[in-house]
């Protein structure tokens, strides 16, 4: 088999893998299909859950990619909103007038996602072929129309307007936010999460060009100046779409989780409840644990937001798959494919051969053995993120030492350092959590040589539970566990690979001492180094990849129970 690539030309393209789907300049290219983005293919609300790494960026921007080129057939217009970016109008701390800047933000950057596909993605030559006739002079129109609904939302003034008869006043969202907080209470939120308090305002010459081609579309005059209500603008949206026949406006927006706390998503989720509606889909990509879509009100009066189940649906979860012993070949597969697809965007031969001549290179000419790969699904605990991270630090390692192909010991390196680096950013905001871990830890890798434990069902929302499992230093799987006696149900968690590495290092110690007092009878292991002999420490690691694969979910249930309020 003729090698795909040098060495240096492979170093090159593994230490330069993009780990973030922000740094993909071609997100279709180097994403792996699953079942997932069918699930996504229709005009209904729907939730992307999965922590950090897990895929929800790539996933949304493979989705926008689809959309686009099937828009002749399944005709949806995806527009991709990263909500890390947002920045709403607001000077203000409080959650309602942070929710409503948010909102404004957000609908500003789906009209011009709509604008750009109207004006760019269909060109005069695509328009025939998808709307012959007279089609195409709407086309124009709606192409016109939304360049101009763009502009407007970009430069125009938000203000509140006032509901039923127009009044001599308006006010900004910030002061109208806080006068009506003041004179009603806290439940004044729930009262300002509508778009139909909101308008921009309009120029002169704007509201003329605006109304000659819009016909039918309300205004307000407050003051001698017109606004145009944002109940408005989501009406035209709904008319542009129809220009195109009868198409769906998917919103995706990226990094919910970065909106606002628990205390401002509810609200901003009920103002996209109250948009979607009529041919207008949103997709939220959430991070679990961060999220807060719906509050069910005072004894289940005046709800705010999405309920799940109802206004929007959880259809993929991408924590739902963790590694376990009898998903190994499923788990080595997508991993596999996914570094062909990275790497292949570096050295283009890579994209030319099959997986299964891609796999033997990696697995024969690039990896000591096989325990090697194994081992980096180990490490990845199913998060693509954490097995690109792992796999170029550990090519990282294995070229600074000269080592022609990638053993154990590198991956097990690279896999501290990616644990270290996620334990050092929950270090300084929850001590608490990394307590927890550490009692874990004590109790399961090192009382029972398991890595795995168990949590009472009704105890997974705990926060200390939940950030530990956000940080994706513990990770949860599918299995439980009934107790037969108290019929108390559990789950199993998985503790970080990362976590275990020193207690294999230290057992390793003593292994490595063994075998060299075995073979020398005088050397022990502070002065026989693994340089002088990289063999039987590649002997001792292998070893050690079958005993720590052994200790899994072979151990006693009862014995893996950590209570969550033990000292």
């Amino acid at each position: 088999m003729a090698e795909i690539a040098d060495s240096r030309t492979w170093y090159a393209a593994v230490s330069g893998m993009a780990d973030r789907a922000e740094g993909l300049s071609d997100p279709t290219a180097t994403y792996v299909d699953t079942d997932f983005l069918t699930t996504l293919q229709n005009n209904r609300n729907q939730v992307i859950f999965g922590r950090r790494g897990t895929g929800k960026t790539h996933l949304l921007r493979r989705l926008q990619d689809e959309l686009f080129s099937r828009f002749g057939e399944l005709r949806i217009v995806p527009a991709y909103v990263d909500g890390a970016m947002l920045v709403g109008e607001s000077s203000h701390k409080d959650p309602a007038a942070i929710a409503l800047g948010l909102y404004v933000e957000l609908v500003r950057r789906a009209v011009g996602e709509l604008s750009r596909f109207i004006g760019e993605e269909v060109r005069p030559g695509r328009w025939e072929r998808l709307f012959p006739g007279a089609r195409r002079d709407q086309l124009t129109h709606a192409r016109a129309t939304a360049g101009r609904l763009d502009r407007l939302l970009t430069a125009g003034k938000v203000r509140m307007l006032p509901m039923g008869e127009a009044q001599a006043e308006y006010e900004d969202l910030d002061e109208a936010v806080s006068r009506r907080r003041l004179a009603a209470g806290l439940n004044a939120a729930t009262t300002l999460s509508d778009p139909r308090t909101l308008g921009i305002k309009l120029e002169a010459s704007a509201e003329k060009d605006l109304l000659r081609s819009a016909r039918q579309v309300t205004t307000h005059t407050v003051a001698g100046e017109t606004y145009l209500p944002f109940a408005e603008i989501t009406e035209l949206i709904r008319r542009l779409l129809a220009t195109l026949g009868q198409a769906s406006l998917a919103i995706l927006v990226d990094e919910w989780s970065a909106l606002g706390d628990v205390g401002v998503q509810p609200l901003l989720a009920q103002l996209l409840r109250l948009t979607a509606r009529g041919g207008i889909c949103i997709k939220l990509a959430c991070i679990p644990g961060r999220t807060k879509l719906f509050l069910p009100g005072d004894g289940g009066h005046n709800p705010v937001g999405l309920e799940l189940g109802d206004d929007i649906t959880a259809d993929v979860d991408l924590d739902s798959v963790v590694f376990v012993d009898n998903d190994i070949k499923q788990l080595a597969g997508f991993f596999m494919a996914l570094l062909q697809r990275h790497i292949g965007a570096a050295i283009p031969a890579v994209l030319d051969v099959g997986l299964d001549e891609f796999s033997r290179d990696v697995l024969t000419r690039r990896m000591a053995d096989e325990h090697v790969f194994a081992e980096l699904c180990h490490a990845s605990s199913a998060v693509p993120r954490d097995f690109i991270n792992v796999f170029r630090q550990a090519t990282i390692l294995q070229h600074a030492v000269g080592g022609e192909c990638m053993t154990v010991a590198n991956v097990r390196t690279a896999a501290r350092n990616v644990y270290e680096s996620k334990r050092s950013n929950l270090a300084s905001t929850h001590p608490d959590a990394l307590r927890l871990l550490d009692r874990i830890y004590r109790q399961v890798v090192l009382g029972q040589r398991s890595y795995f434990f168990l949590i009472e069902a009704s105890q997974a929302d705990d926060p200390l539970i939940v950030e530990l499992f956000t940080a994706k230093l513990i990770h949860r799987t599918s299995a439980t566990w009934l107790e037969p006696s108290a019929l108390i149900t559990y789950l199993y968690y998985m503790i970080d690979y990362g976590t275990s590495i020193e207690l294999l290092r230290r057992v390793g110690a003593r292994a490595w001492d063994d075998l060299t007092h075995s073979k020398t009878g005088l050397m022990s292991v502070e002065f026989f180094t693994p340089a002088a002999s990289p063999s039987l420490l590649d002997l001792v690691l292998d070893k050690l990849v079958a005993s720590f694969g052994e200790a899994r979910l072979d151990a006693e249930p009862s014995a893996l129970i950590v209570g969550l309020n033990a000292n």
